[in-house]
């Protein structure tokens, strides 16, 4: 499998937050597997903060299956950028890349408004999470900000 176009971008172009299509992949099944990137913070100038982030994971690939789902589009799974300043989204098929814009833009007020004592998903204590690696209030915070940004889209892949 060749490498994300990710390893061969020049991150500080970019104007975060920001959603870009980091890959298309067919599989041998004739499938289209869509890899974006949810991308928070310039590389250097920011970064999700540690409880933040693990909170956001579990949170936003949740909500984001509410508005992007579809009988022939699914998300697989949203994974962290190693760096820390945002996520990698997998989906077979292919949103447009305003649709999933918009889906992160909808989960994140989905977030924001969530009740102070709303359990997150991935704590319970069958899944093993520890706690202390969650914090909804920071999830929130960031959350905000990224809405009060606004997000921009990135529709070539340079």
């Amino acid at each position: 499998m060749p490498l994300l176009d990710n390893v061969k971008v020049h991150h500080t172009n970019k104007e975060p937050p920001n959603v870009r299509i980091e890959q298309v992949l067919d599989t041998p099944k004739g499938d289209i597997i869509t890899v974006y990137s949810l991308r928070f913070y310039v590389i250097n100038k920011g970064i999700l903060s540690e409880q933040g982030l693990h909170t956001l994971e579990s949170l936003l690939v949740r909500l984001m299956r509410n508005y992007i789902d579809s009988k022939n589009i699914k998300i697989i799974t949203l994974s962290q950028m190693g760096n820390r300043i945002g996520f990698f989204l997998n989906v077979i098929g292919q949103p447009s890349i305003e649709h999933v814009a918009d889906s992160w833009l909808a989960a994140l007020k989905d977030i924001v408004n969530l009740a102070k004592e709303t359990k997150i998903p991935i704590l319970d204590e069958h899944l093993g999470e520890p706690k202390e690696l969650h914090s909804l209030p920071e999830a929130q915070e960031i959350a905000y900000q990224i809405i009060k940004d606004g997000i921009n889209i990135t529709d070539k892949r340079k």
